[in-house]
Formats: structure tokens, sequence, C-alpha cells
């Protein structure tokens, strides 16, 4: 873990990475008593491993799901590859190509205001001046000229390293681009 990070940022590594090692050990202590399990009760055939991954693969993808970013993107290629993939994986795991559920909208309200700094300091999800959760204060520009009203906390679209969220920009500076 790098020495130039903020204590809460470390203890934020920290702990996803405690995560992934109980999910992984959860999910190998699984299919190791599924096999010590087979080999002990001589069992044939594959119902026992289909249960196995019928119980992992949701874990999966939960995990896989509160991870976010790149471990969306190890699960979208997992869930591709069905020739090496057991078929509970692949079902579980595809709901990652087109389904992926939107992070929580104070996650970005903070992505917000980190990445725009002053321009999203009055940044609310109400009616803007006069009401809402700015508290009726005009909004100020910030870098580029530009301020935020309103976000709409609902996402229009998500996606695995990004989401998209209807947004009302109240001044730009003139020639300002803004998509």
């Amino acid at each position: 873990i790098g020495h130039d990070l903020h204590p809460a940022d470390t203890l934020r590594v920290v702990h996803r990475q405690i995560f992934v090692a109980c999910t992984a050990v959860t999910v190998a202590a699984i299919l190791k008593g599924t096999a010590v399990l087979q080999r002990r009760l001589r069992l044939r055939g594959d119902g026992v491993w289909d249960l196995a991954y019928g119980v992992t693969a949701p874990l999966i993808y939960s995990s896989i799901v509160s991870l976010r970013g790149m471990w969306i993107k190890t699960g979208q290629f997992i869930s591709s590859r069905a020739d090496v993939t057991p078929p509970a994986f692949v079902r579980e795991l595809s709901q990652l190509q087109d389904q992926v559920p939107s992070s929580q909208f104070a996650d970005v309200v903070a992505a917000l205001r980190e990445d725009l700094g002053v321009a999203a300091a009055h940044l609310g999800t109400g009616g803007g001046p006069g009401g809402g959760p700015d508290g009726g204060r005009a909004p100020r520009a910030g870098p580029e000229g530009m301020a935020i009203l309103r976000v709409r906390p609902v996402a229009l679209a998500t996606a695995s390293i990004a989401q998209v969220h209807r947004a009302t920009i109240v001044r730009a500076r003139p020639g300002t681009r803004v998509d």
C-alpha cells in the first residue's frame, strides 16, 4: 500500500483486500468441500457440482457488484467464456453484461464534489434557488465557469466503470462545451 495515501483511503484499500480474500476463501472452501464430499461418498454425476456452483455463483456475483470497476469487467469476461466456465457462473455473471446495478447516489455526489470542487459546492437534488437541498443559495461558478444546480439521483444508464445522471448546469462561461 502506498505511503502517500490518506489514512481513510488506506483503510478502504485494506477493507477491499480483506473482502476479496474472504470471498475467495469462502468459495474455495465450498468447492474443496464439494470435492471431498464427492470422493468420500463416491458420488457420480455432476449434481453435487451443480449444487456447489449454484451456491457460489450468487456469492461471487454479489461480491463483484459491491467491488465494482475492474471486478465487473472481470465478471463480464468470465461470463463470456461458456467453454471453460460452469453454466451456473455464466448465468449469474452474465447479468453483468447489461444489468449492472447503479452506485449509491451518495457516492455519486462525493465523486462530483471531489472532481469538480467548487462547481459542486451547491450540489443538490432539489429544485435549486428558493428550495431544495442547496438551501436556496445561488450556485457559484467553479473551474471552467460551471456550477451544477441539480443532479437527478436515478441513473439514466449504468455500466461497469461509469453511470450517467441527468444534471442541470446553471451557468457556463461563453464558449465552454457542456456534454
